[in-house]
């Protein structure tokens, strides 16, 4: 997971490269065993603050004197200490598990790149028939077009929710961030699509010429 923040990290130079950065990178297993293992210390600490705080208690029943307080301060001392540290353990593994959730919706949102691929190739075979047609193929090259700077668009606003999540997450360890992943912005300043475009449709008249076209267009994702 290669958030950007604000201070510094990957910052993806178009959405293709968002997809990328989430698709193919190592994932979260370490940072849920970390979460896991988090939550056990923090099991283990109140435990053992649990084990002082009866030790204080047996302590003050059977012994009174000068050294008995001092003795009964420190074990307080002791408690607090195994409280804080639990508590801040669980807050700890909560924060992680927010960051994994957030990774994981990411993920989800964020188109793979092998519809990058598979949009290029076909792309790539439409605007080579339209050279060879003399133009014959214009609207299925402008609609790939089209679905090429969208998917741009979709995975680069999918990535900004997804990195401000976590620059707002960082601020209170433990405790959700509040945004909502639901609502996103417009494209990426710079990257394709970031004004949108409605998507073409290919034309399904025309001559067995066309239709032989399409099909090729419709195979090429098939060749790679």
């Amino acid at each position: 997971i290669a958030p950007p923040t604000s201070g510094g990290g990957v910052v993806p130079t178009s959405g293709k490269h968002a997809a990328q950065l989430i698709h193919n990178g190592p994932g979260t297993g370490s940072m849920e065993s970390a979460s896991d293992s988090l939550r056990s210390l923090s099991s283990d600490l109140q435990d053992s603050a649990a084990q002082v705080a009866s030790a204080r208690g047996m302590a003050r029943d059977s012994w009174q004197s000068s050294s008995a307080d001092h003795a009964d301060r420190t074990l307080g001392d002791i408690q607090t200490s195994f409280t804080d540290h639990s508590t801040n353990a669980q807050g700890l593994s909560t924060f992680i598990d927010a960051r994994v959730a957030d990774y994981q919706r990411a993920k989800a949102a964020i188109p793979p790149p092998a519809k990058f691929t598979d949009v290029e190739q076909r792309l790539k075979t439409a605007q080579q028939l339209n050279a060879a047609y003399g133009g014959a193929y214009a609207v299925p090259v402008a609609g790939l077009q089209s679905e090429l700077a969208q998917t741009h668009t979709e995975a680069a606003t999918h990535y900004g929710s997804y990195s401000a999540s976590n620059a707002t997450g960082t601020a209170d360890a433990g405790l959700t961030n509040g945004v909502d992943h639901e609502k996103h912005g417009p494209g990426a300043p710079g990257l394709p699509g970031a004004d949108g475009a409605a998507r073409g449709r290919l034309d399904r008249a025309g001559s067995r010429r066309d239709a032989a076209g399409r099909a090729e267009i419709g195979r090429a994702s098939c060749r790679e």
